[in-house]
């Protein structure tokens, strides 16, 4: 941003003698020399005495590793240099800085708020994030972020405030006289909100408004105002990938200035390839990019990225709820210069709902769901809870939902509701459909398919159930039998039968899977037990018999027989 003494084409009057760039104020004019420069006028002083001392140790292990690096010469300065918009893109996060920035699709915290107002749908919690840079000339930088979950909806709602200017640089005339001095400042602030699982899972889409204060020597000043959207989606990809879009000042406006916030749509893309490591990358229509890299152990993280400027790098501390953060960027006007920031997370409020509460609250729905025989409405359940955190929800119900979508696309529910209907009533063989999808879910092919036979058979094979055991079928990848289609009780007297017929018959393997899978639809049937443990015992594994005839025996403990033969043969 272009900004005068008594101001150019923003603010009427003469030459312009200031710029403020990426880092702060660059004095254009020769008769304006930075000597007196005392120091920032800050919003936030007390940030400075927050910092100092956590700040310190970051920055001398931030610096001792990136100093050959960053000492290196600076590229061209960045294409936003001398925009009206230079507080906005400066940074309110020093990972985000040590990141180089690419942080659209990354951001999820207070500091959402700043890159991009879809994170803020990722919110777990009540945050708030601080931010403070000390530039040459006495110059300096502060950002304020707080942010906070609805109540009743995932997502969360945010504000911030910043600070950038200078105080008491000396004006001198073109003859090197002094005439007296004179102060710059700009002040922004923000509001705005994210929410998550919009229209589809896993998609987060945030909107917030901006506003910038330009103040210079206390005489002149001006307003500018704009609005940002943006979106994040994922992770996908095996939770390996997010991507991210804002567009920044879509609608801008201005009062006692002709200059407008510029309109930039940035992408980022962040990649998690392995535990602890995570990439990430920006670009956005105004030319500016930026690519970074963290790597976490235990508590600590280090970081480093590249933008149009340089290298940038940065490190982090982690403690319970607290983040402490240190950057260093090679900037081109201002050099060297160190970025620190905090970021403590509260604990939620009862009236307040941390995005994880929506988790488990959506996968308790899945429960319920399933439990009503509700199929379609429990996989909406379990995508709304792994699209908002995926992290929350257990592998189980990971792998529990890619096989409850499986069946349903097999089935064909979307567009059948009679068989929604059918599998929702409250005759038997719709409970024993449940049974059969439940092992499914579970991993149990084998006891589904059994399941699936009886409730065809309980079903007296109406298309309905015909249709459901094919299914079964083909999602287990078994063979459907319509020997077996018959009711519970009369499937359990079958697999007796030709349990016994192959003991005879010495086919031991068969009569023991005949008697598992009586036993599967009525564990209870002593009589089962105990031709499962005479099929092993014909087939000599003893030990597996005693098991049999012992779970016989504590079904009916009056079997006398039985005893008898165990004391006999089996000790």
């Amino acid at each position: 941003m272009r900004t005068t003494k008594r101001g150019d084409e923003g603010i009427e009057g003469k030459s312009p003698l200031v710029i403020l760039t990426k880092a702060g104020i660059q004095i254009l004019d020769p008769g304006l020399r930075p000597a007196g420069v005392t120091r920032s006028l800050r919003r936030f002083p007390f940030l400075s005495v927050t910092f100092r001392y956590v700040r310190f140790f970051l920055f001398l292990a931030v610096s001792f590793c990136s100093f050959p690096f960053l000492s290196l010469p600076a590229s061209a300065a960045s294409s936003y240099a001398g925009s009206p918009n230079e507080i906005f893109q400066f940074g309110a996060d020093a990972r985000a800085m040590g990141m180089g920035n690419a942080y659209t699709a990354i951001a999820g915290g207070a500091s959402s708020l700043y890159y991009n107002p879809a994170g803020l749908g990722l919110l777990n919690g009540p945050d708030i994030s601080a931010m403070q840079a000390s530039l040459i000339g006495g110059a300096g930088y502060e950002n304020l972020s707080y942010a906070q979950n609805f109540s009743k909806m995932p997502g969360a709602w945010g504000v911030e405030a910043l600070n950038m200017g200078i105080s008491g640089a000396q004006q001198r005339d073109s003859q090197n006289n002094l005439t007296g001095s004179f102060g710059f400042q700009e002040t922004g602030y923000g509001a705005g909100f994210g929410l998550r699982n919009v229209i589809i899972p896993n998609l987060s889409l945030g909107g917030s408004f901006q506003g910038l204060s330009r103040s210079l020597g206390g005489s002149s000043s001006d307003m500018l105002y704009g609005g940002n959207i943006g979106a994040q989606y994922g992770p996908f990809f095996d939770n390996m990938v997010t991507a991210g879009v804002v567009v920044q000042n879509g609608f801008s406006g201005a009062q006692n200035t002709f200059d407008r916030l510029p309109t930039v749509v940035r992408t980022g893309l962040a990649i998690t390839p392995m535990d602890n490591l995570l990439i990430s990358a920006d670009y956005g229509d105004d030319g500016d990019y930026g690519i970074g890299a963290e790597y976490r152990i235990w508590m600590f993280a280090i970081r480093a990225g590249y933008i149009p400027e340089g290298l940038t790098f940065g490190a982090g501390i982690y403690y319970k709820s607290l983040e402490a953060d240190v950057a260093m960027v090679n900037d081109p006007v201002f050099g060297l210069g160190e970025r620190f920031s905090l970021n403590y997370r509260f604990a939620g409020k009862k009236k307040e709902k941390p995005l994880d509460a929506y988790t488990e609250s959506y996968l308790e729905a899945a429960k319920k769901e399933l439990n009503l025989r509700n199929y379609l409405n429990a996989q909406l359940a379990l995508e709304e809870a792994l699209g908002i955190n995926p992290a929350q929800v257990p592998q189980e119900w990971k792998e529990k939902l890619k096989l409850l979508e499986s069946f349903n696309n097999a089935l064909d529910l979307k567009e059948r509701p009679d068989e929604i209907k059918t599998l929702r009533s409250q005759d038997q063989a719709a409970i024993l459909a449940q049974k059969s999808i439940f092992s499914y879910l579970d991993g149990h092919d084998g006891e589904a398919m059994i399941w699936a036979s009886v409730a065809a058979g309980s079903g007296n094979k109406t298309m309905p159930y015909i249709d459901f055991v094919k299914t079964m079928a083909y999602l287990t990848r078994m063979k459907v039998s319509e020997g077996d289609l018959l009711p519970p009780a009369e499937f359990v007297s079958k697999k007796m039968e030709t349990a016994l017929q192959a003991i005879y018959q010495k086919r031991f393997a068969d009569a023991v899977k005949d008697c598992r899978q009586a036993i599967t639809i009525n564990p209870d049937e002593s009589s089962a037990w105990t031709r499962l443990g005479s099929a092993y015992f014909a087939w000599g594994h003893k030990r597996e018999a005693k098991k049999a005839y012992q779970k016989a025996l504590s079904l009916d403990p009056k079997d006398v027989d039985l005893k008898k033969f165990m004391e006999m043969y089996i000790r």
